[in-house]
């Protein structure tokens, strides 16, 4: 991306702090962007369900989780790592699958308290969501939203 501003922060599970890392979002895009507040809260919403997941599906305690940011007069481009090391890892391909699932079933289907993040939440509030295998394990989350 042409003229953008580039954030990168790594947590575990013993240092994140959703607040933290909502603060760390925020003033990047503060500094990088002009967001109605609207589409500011829904970004930071997705980032604390792709930090959530990366942490308790994707990583084992001790595991880095890494979160960067681009943030561009077009486009903002949040990506999340994990580490692959969950107690029931899944590939890019077996997330992309359980997602369009869920989506194909509607949200109402789902009657547990987890589960509407990735479907709903991510999917419904950015342009475009990839899911991508990294070399050596893990997975990269790759959202855009264009401005």
């Amino acid at each position: 991306m042409a003229d953008s501003n580039f954030f990168e922060i790594g947590f575990d599970h013993r240092t994140y702090s959703k607040a933290k890392i909502r603060k760390f979002v925020a003033d990047a895009i503060s500094k990088s962007a002009n967001l109605d507040r609207k589409m500011h809260d829904r970004i930071l919403s997705v980032v604390d369900e792709l930090c959530s997941n990366a942490l308790n599906h994707g990583s084992r305690e001790g595991d880095e989780v890494k979160l960067a940011a681009t943030i561009g007069s077009r486009e903002i481009e949040i990506t999340v790592d994990d580490k692959g090391t969950g107690v029931h890892p899944k590939t890019a391909d077996e997330i992309r699958r359980i997602v369009a699932e869920k989506r194909k079933a509607g949200p109402l289907a789902n009657k547990t308290k987890r589960g509407r993040g990735l479907p709903w939440i991510v999917t419904n509030w950015m342009d475009k969501v990839e899911f991508i295998d990294l070399l050596g394990g893990g997975i990269r989350v790759q959202v855009v939203k264009y401005l």
